[in-house]
């Protein structure tokens, strides 16, 4: 199965929605499987104000987040737009109400943030519905997320449960990815185990892929220098397109059985050796040991064969570095020799190095 790639676009919109718009072409187009949004209604997430003794004082984030919020209009627009574009459309949802909207949008799964990892009321209500969900486990002990998990699964099938690996820091340091995580998780949770990365590398997804994540979660943006909670590490469009690369390489190679890579066959004939004659030879003459030498590029001969070919005649005139083979009796010329791609190879690298 391969690795599903969410594209977390968050609150990156900013509360514009042609924004939106374009931050669904970059996930289309850096090749993610999904495109998350996070529905955040400030009245039901924040306090308004905070009191110091007898003075109101404003809460700065809840106004800013109160102009970043699109209304359920704009967010069905961007879910039938995803749909135009043919990415899967779906979100965070931080109360009851987003949780409807987006159950009665239908999409894939929706998300639970590590904030919401013990809204245990929240996490009942999206499993009555019946909904698949990601519930993501940044700073939350292993309790915690157990207990989350039995009550989700309380009420709904566990196989619509997803848990996601998180370290709640932004950005994340990659020596503080805390990846041994994914082991523990998948050893005593009894779901699929997934990663939402926030260093600024894809070398903390790639091992979390060899640890058997099924899914990733990426911020991206479409311009890091926007003003914003989480444009500035956020992956650009660029960054992004070579995080899902970076992903794709890797799930690729781990599915790969072969012993001996792609590429492998051009680079054992320029880089081994076959056995070659110093000097010419005559037909009927003795080969000794004086007489051969091991050289690149490889041939039919290994460089074993030479003691084979001590004392054997030769079958016909030979020249000095001539591609051989042997029979039974003989030395003999190599007429299907395979020198020619590693000259080929050679002249490509020294022309691109700019050597010649």
């Amino acid at each position: 199965m391969a690795v599903q790639i969410i594209a977390e676009a968050g609150s990156n919109h900013n509360g514009r929605i042609d924004y939106a718009f374009k931050l669904v072409d970059i996930a289309k187009e850096a090749g993610a499987d999904i495109v998350k949004f996070q529905i955040i209604n400030p009245d039901e997430l924040y306090v308004p104000y905070y009191w110091e003794k007898d003075n109101k004082v404003i809460n700065e984030v809840y106004q800013r987040r109160m102009t970043e919020k699109l209304d359920y209009d704009d967010w069905r627009k961007i879910y039938h737009y995803c749909k135009e574009k043919g990415i899967l459309f779906t979100a965070s949802a931080f109360d009851k109400e987003g949780v409807d909207f987006l159950y009665n949008l239908k999409v894939p799964f929706i998300k639970l943030a590590s904030s919401d990892l013990n809204n245990i009321e929240l996490i009942r209500y999206i499993a009555k519905k019946g909904m698949s969900t990601i519930l993501s486990t940044g700073m939350a002990t292993l309790n915690e997320i157990e207990i989350s998990v039995n009550e989700f699964t309380k009420y709904c099938d566990p196989k619509l449960l997803r848990v996601m690996h998180c370290v709640s820091s932004y950005p994340c340091d990659l020596s503080n990815a805390g990846l041994n995580k994914i082991d523990e998780l998948k050893k005593n949770i009894p779901c699929e185990i997934g990663y939402s990365d926030h260093t600024q590398s894809s070398i903390a997804a790639c091992i979390a892929i060899e640890k058997g994540v099924t899914f990733l979660e990426k911020h991206f943006t479409l311009d890091k220098s926007l003003d914003g909670f989480d444009h500035k590490y956020a992956s650009d469009l660029d960054e992004f397109k070579s995080y899902c690369k970076d992903v794709r390489d890797v799930e690729m190679d781990l599915n790969n059985d072969q012993f001996i890579q792609r590429g492998e066959e051009i680079t054992a004939i320029r880089a081994r050796r076959s056995v070659y004659l110093n000097k010419e030879i005559q037909k009927g003459e003795t080969i000794n040991e004086s007489d051969l030498v091991l050289l690149r590029p490889a041939g039919k001969l290994s460089p074993s064969d030479k003691f084979r070919m001590i004392g054997l005649k030769a079958g016909e005139d030979l020249r000095a570095y001539e591609p051989l083979q042997l029979s039974q009796e003989f030395v003999l010329r190599d007429n299907n020799p395979t020198w020619k791609k590693a000259n080929d190879f050679w002249s490509n690298e020294m022309k691109e190095k700019n050597m010649k």
